[in-house]
């Protein structure tokens, strides 16, 4: 049984008789976090940007340490990694306000509601580091994942013709979806003086 010294976990409620940990993705997770993208399903594999059976690669780039404002999370219960999701930002510039959000859940986990909470905090760690706009990278055939994408307030605003390969190597229609974080904040706090107000009437 595995339990991180960390003091940034928080225990979510995903579903009706589940909690689970959520929590930085720590150096001492790359094995757990190998054998957690054992659990991706074969269709999936093939759109992700590495290839996730090169154990040395995984490992790697988990114990690599994080830029700047990038954060990776994991939801996991003592015995095993269930999805991880993570935000890459851009150094100071032109881009300095856009973050991209990456989210992966295994798939006997899904249609629990991690995902949602994953992104979740994903937004909340995003204000925090002054990101305004969120970018997510999906190929053509993930239809799933575009529509899990606009539930969460995602929109299609470009498709790239043929500008990526899978890991089959068949080049794929890339879509690039935003989240405007700006205005999600805009519309959260609208709603909260509207609930505010109607408490106090």
């Amino acid at each position: 049984m595995y339990r991180a010294d960390t003091t940034d976990a928080k225990v979510i409620q995903v579903d009706v008789d589940r909690q689970v940990r959520v929590r930085p993705l720590e150096a001492a997770d790359a094995e757990r976090f190998f054998w957690f993208l054992g659990g991706i399903s074969e269709e999936d594999r093939q759109y992700l940007r590495i290839d996730i059976q090169d154990r040395n690669l995984v490992i790697d780039r988990v114990q690599r340490p994080l830029k700047g404002r990038d954060v990776r999370l994991i939801a996991e219960t003592d015995d095993e990694i269930m999805a991880e999701a993570s935000l890459e930002t851009h150094e100071p510039g032109w881009e300095d306000h856009v973050g991209e959000m990456r989210l992966l859940v295994a798939q006997k986990f899904r249609g629990k509601g991690l995902g949602r909470a994953l992104a979740g905090e994903i937004y909340m760690r995003a204000f925090k580091a002054k990101v305004t706009l969120i970018v997510a990278r999906i190929m053509r055939p993930q239809v799933g994942a575009r529509r899990i994408l606009r539930h969460f307030g995602f929109t299609e605003d470009a498709v790239l013709p043929h500008h990526v390969r899978d890991q089959r190597g068949q080049k794929q229609d890339l879509f690039m979806m935003t989240l405007d974080l700006e205005a999600l904040r805009m519309d959260l706090k609208l709603n909260q003086s509207s609930l505010d107000f109607r408490r106090h009437r």
